[in-house]
């Protein structure tokens, strides 16, 4: 049904109605079919929230209106996010396959097993499936994050996860260390894991079974935490060696392109830039190129994750979507690693329905002249 719907309909059509849907339920169904799981205080063992934008203090003043005002929800001070270590014992608590929600008892979602559980999009788990496969673990740590195979969040938020727990000495080889196994079946996963000392941790793969276990451990880093992005980027021994000039795209199917891409190409082409897709490279690929990168020019997405490879001086510009907000995700990443950064915004094309947006050449063309004194 769903392949039929993707083929009558423009896939973001069916992600917004699929999110009104999924909002409408929240508020209705799901509030009478599930309870919330309040942690007691002695299962708290660290709870803390701030505004890691504003604490930056990136200066936004220097932007173009539209960019200045695409950032301006992240500058509200009633914006935050939080970091928590969770430790729930002596409770029958479930670890539900498909997205990692805990469960205590028969229906209540322990909020703080993902990230961030509360959002619109995020569903709930589906109780009656509670009665099929499980597996048993007596010591669970979840890595399970509602995004756990986007390759920035793997870095920000799921493998950070253990970097905190060893901070608070809550490692150990005894204690099984739940990912999914999509997540796993990645191969740059499976090469950050099995070339540092996480290879060495007692490493569990959930697929489609239930984990039941009555001690587990959930917790969330603060986003942008640039010591343990740091400590992530070197297990790959990143060099440093050409000075390269990068242009990101991302393929149409990705669901955000530029659709005058071979005129952008062009122009980027005289200045020295080369394309490139992260899409198909090995995670070794990644690191060569990005940090042999001193400037990079990106559409937005999670391959400019890369720049946390490059030591020394880069210039990122990113380009956005005609979307009313800007994600914070790059704009903070270049702040904490000392980067320059720049950004565009795109407007709506041809293609908007499948993720297209038209980029505007004389922009691009005026920022590469004020970077460039003469093109190639």
């Amino acid at each position: 049904m769903k392949q039929l719907l993707k083929k009558i309909f423009p896939v973001l059509w069916l992600r917004k109605i699929a999110l009104v849907i999924n909002t409408l339920k929240i508020k209705t169904i799901d509030r009478l079919l599930y309870g919330e799981y309040v942690p007691a205080q002695d299962e708290i063992i660290l709870l803390e929230r701030k505004n890691p934008f504003l604490e930056l203090r990136i200066e936004t003043n220097k932007f173009k209106p539209d960019i200045r005002t695409g950032f301006e929800r992240w500058q509200d001070i009633n914006w935050t996010q939080d970091q928590y270590i969770i430790e729930i014992r002596n409770k029958v608590l479930t670890i539900e396959a498909k997205q990692g929600w805990g469960i205590v008892g028969w229906n209540k979602l322990v909020y703080y097993s993902l990230g961030f559980a509360r959002a619109p999009h995020v569903r709930k788990p589906k109780l009656i499936l509670q009665n099929l496969k499980k597996k048993y673990l007596p010591k669970v740590i979840s890595l399970r994050d509602t995004g756990e195979e986007n390759y920035f969040h793997v870095y920000n938020d799921v493998l950070a996860k253990l970097l905190l727990l060893r901070d608070f000495n809550l490692l150990d080889s005894s204690t099984y260390i739940i990912v999914s196994k999509a997540l796993w079946m990645k191969e740059y996963f499976r090469a950050l894991v099995n070339n540092s000392w996480l290879k060495d941790l007692n490493w569990y793969v959930q697929d489609n079974e239930w984990v039941e276990t009555d001690h587990a451990i959930f917790c969330k880093p603060y986003t942008h935490t640039k010591r343990y992005l740091e400590e992530l980027a070197a297990i790959m021994k990143p060099t440093n060696g050409s000075q390269n000039r990068i242009l990101l795209v991302r393929k149409k199917s990705s669901l955000r392109f530029i659709e005058n891409e071979d005129e952008i190409v062009e122009i980027l082409e005289r200045y020295g830039f080369f394309k490139t897709d992260t899409s198909g490279m090995t995670l070794q690929q990644q690191v060569e190129v990005f940090s042999n990168a001193a400037h990079v020019v990106a559409v937005h997405g999670a391959g400019i994750t890369n720049i946390i490879f490059k030591k020394g001086e880069l210039k990122l510009l990113e380009l956005f979507h005609h979307n009313e907000y800007l994600p914070f995700h790059y704009i903070m990443l270049a702040r904490i690693f000392g980067f320059e950064y720049a950004a565009l915004r795109g407007e709506k094309g041809k293609r908007a329905n499948e993720g297209g947006f038209y980029l505007n050449p004389k922009a691009l063309e005026d920022y590469c002249k004020s970077e460039f004194k003469n093109a190639r």
